[in-house]
């Protein structure tokens, strides 16, 4: 919902959510510290996953912007020579050579210009995509580690469980020893008298 807002509105919610965080921070302070830990890893990876989703809703808006932007520099550039053929075309026509010479020479500046502006634009434009592909990366890199992270703390607590389980058996391995070993030491005593 938040994403979805402007302004006052947004800042409203940040300052809403900040007041969660402070109001979560004194709740924990009472938490045990197996909790607390776990608490503290819990928000560390939602302000990484906020950070992340808003760097790549950044990276999305910028490579919009850069799209429109270069639309236009497009639509800018071939009204500019239209407009210069245009008035190529009347020189010629009128038969003017020097103002013929002097259209065909800003016509060919014009070009060499846009030329340049164009050249200029599109490695903008790569150099931009390139970032947002390695935002994009990153982002993936952050998920998948965060994922491995999960399925090594699935493990732990699995192989956690199993070996206590193995350690109950055994308990419960010893116990009926002992009882069978008072069992027969007990029928040794009857034996003897």
């Amino acid at each position: 919902m938040e994403d979805q807002t402007e302004g006052v509105l947004k800042l409203q919610f940040k300052t809403a959510r900040k007041a969660l965080k402070t109001a979560k921070i004194e709740i924990e302070d009472e938490l045990a510290e197996d909790e607390l830990e776990n608490e503290i890893e819990e928000d560390i990876n939602e302000e990484i996953e906020e950070e992340v989703e808003e760097a790549s809703k950044s990276a999305k808006r910028l490579e919009h912007a850069i799209d429109v932007l270069t639309k236009l520099a497009s639509e800018a550039a071939q009204k500019q020579k239209a407009r210069r053929e245009e008035a190529l075309r009347h020189a010629i026509e009128v038969k003017n050579e020097a103002l013929k010479k002097q259209e065909e020479k800003l016509f060919e500046q014009e070009m060499k210009k846009q030329k340049k502006l164009l050249e200029a634009h599109k490695k903008a434009v790569e150099e931009a995509r390139e970032a947002i592909e390695k935002s994009q990366e990153a982002a993936d890199r952050f998920k998948k580690a965060k994922n491995e992270v999960e399925n090594i703390k699935k493990q732990s607590a699995e192989e956690v469980s199993q070996n206590q389980e193995d350690e109950d058996e055994d308990e419960d391995e010893d116990e009926d020893n002992s009882e069978k070993s008072e069992s027969s030491g007990a029928r040794g005593d009857n034996i003897g008298e």
